[in-house]
């Protein structure tokens, strides 16, 4: 562990807060609606953008479940000897709470803690991913504004492909002081709950209907099944009836037989009365 790290640790324990972990980045992550897989040795990405879209395309939903991160540079104005340029940042959050606003930074700490940070953190596939995007000269020369703000949103679209780690990521926000997430307050909470409910008191419902409707179809079809054999064979459905008059436990079993299986049922009565009543 590096002495900066262990630094930054200290200072969150003398704070009273967590220090700076895996754990503690994980949380930080989520509650910003990114899915971060539950590890304690490994901060990595749950699922990434590209697989979200795949499934949703699968399930007709046209809602993404990844936060979408926006990054633009406003302005820049001189502040007591130095150059402050004014970003803008927006986050849209899965469950449709958008953060919005503005952070003063100058050219050294775009560098320092945000420019090199995104350079370690893809290694040699900076210069593809950016060959049309460059980082800012040194010197605030003319054209600073525009490179920034192009690089930024670059930046901004890596980050919502999934191609950003989630440390990284991690980094960012905190860099772009980004604002907490809103809570879900007590009656979003129950309200969500109801709908809940709701969908399933309507799911029990419909299953309950469906499961009337086949019993009904089934019965019907025996009735159907037991008329027609009765036209067919007259004398066989006397001697039947006859039979389960004597014999009602019989004559039940042979409904319910008829209920489940009409065609079953039809074939054993063409057998004979009596093997029939046997199989009831």
């Amino acid at each position: 562990k590096s002495t900066q790290s262990s630094f930054a640790d200290l200072a969150c324990i003398l704070a009273g807060m967590e220090p700076w972990t895996i754990k503690t980045q994980a949380q930080y992550l989520k509650e910003y609606g990114y899915p971060v897989a539950d590890s304690r040795i490994l901060l990595q990405w749950e699922s990434l953008p590209e697989l979200q879209e795949a499934k949703l395309r699968e399930s007709h939903c046209n809602a993404v479940d990844w936060p979408q991160l926006g990054i633009s540079l406003l302005s820049h104005e001189e502040k007591d000897g130095h150059t402050l340029y004014l970003v803008r940042c927006n986050l849209q959050l899965p469950n449709s709470s958008c953060l919005d606003w503005c952070v003063e930074h100058r050219l050294k700490n775009l560098r320092e803690e945000l420019y090199e940070k995104v350079l370690k953190s893809f290694g040699q596939n900076y210069v593809e991913l950016f060959k049309d995007s460059p980082f800012a000269l040194r010197g605030g020369l003319p054209g600073t504004t525009a490179r920034l703000d192009g690089w930024l949103s670059k930046l901004a679209d890596c980050t919502n492909h999934g191609s950003c780690e989630p440390a990284l990521v991690c980094c960012m926000l905190r860099f772009l002081a980004a604002p907490d997430a809103p809570r879900p307050t007590a009656g979003a909470a129950s309200a969500a709950a109801g709908r809940l409910t709701s969908a399933f008191d309507s799911a029990k419902a419909k299953v309950k209907e469906q499961l009337e409707q086949t019993r009904q179809q089934a019965t019907e079809a025996a009735s159907a099944a037991a008329m027609t054999f009765a036209k067919q064979n007259p004398e066989a459905a006397k001697t039947a009836m006859g039979y389960a008059g004597a014999h009602p436990e019989a004559g039940r079993s042979a409904l319910s037989f008829m209920a489940k299986d009409p065609k079953m049922a039809v074939q054993a009565l063409k057998l004979g009365v009596k093997g029939a009543a046997g199989a009831f």
